[in-house]
């Protein structure tokens, strides 16, 4: 995993949005694994198809945090973490994922690891090369329609 951290906050979705495609493009691989990972922050099992389009926008997989699982949102086939999957993509994104220890365990073996998340003491951006603080439910659509704008 990168050691370089960044943490932005105080962005507007857009700002945030060109950021983090900018990060994508400097660290992702062009035909590398990328996983679009959800966790209790997402607010609801709707929002997994907006992280599952985001996911296939980028050549990816749709994962979650056990919490995403607990709540019913999403099968366990698709929960990363210690009680899940461990994963080793080359670009991990976690939209309103916390970090708990047992999550983290799950993607250690990530190459980069990009974070979303409204808490800006989420321990999650311990470990994340590039963190975004803000609202994904804002943040994640404005990346969407940034990356088709790119294309």
């Amino acid at each position: 995993m990168a050691e370089i951290r960044e943490k932005l906050e105080n962005l507007t979705p857009e700002e945030a949005a060109m950021r983090i495609a900018k990060k994508i493009r400097e660290i992702a691989p062009r035909k590398g694994k990328v996983i679009v990972s959800g966790g209790r922050g997402i607010g609801g099992a709707a929002f997994f198809g907006t992280l599952e389009e985001l996911a296939k926008l980028l050549g990816g997989e749709l994962a979650s945090s056990r919490a995403g699982v607990a709540a019913g949102w999403i099968p366990y086939p698709y929960q990363v973490g210690s009680t899940g999957r461990r994963v080793s993509p080359d670009l991990y994104i976690a939209c309103g994922i916390s970090g708990t220890p047992q999550h983290r365990l799950g993607i250690k073996d990530a190459a980069h690891i990009i974070a979303i998340n409204s808490y800006t003491n989420a321990p999650i951006f311990e470990i994340a090369e590039f963190g975004v603080v803000g609202d994904l439910r804002l943040v994640v659509p404005a990346l969407i329609r940034h990356l088709h704008e790119v294309k």
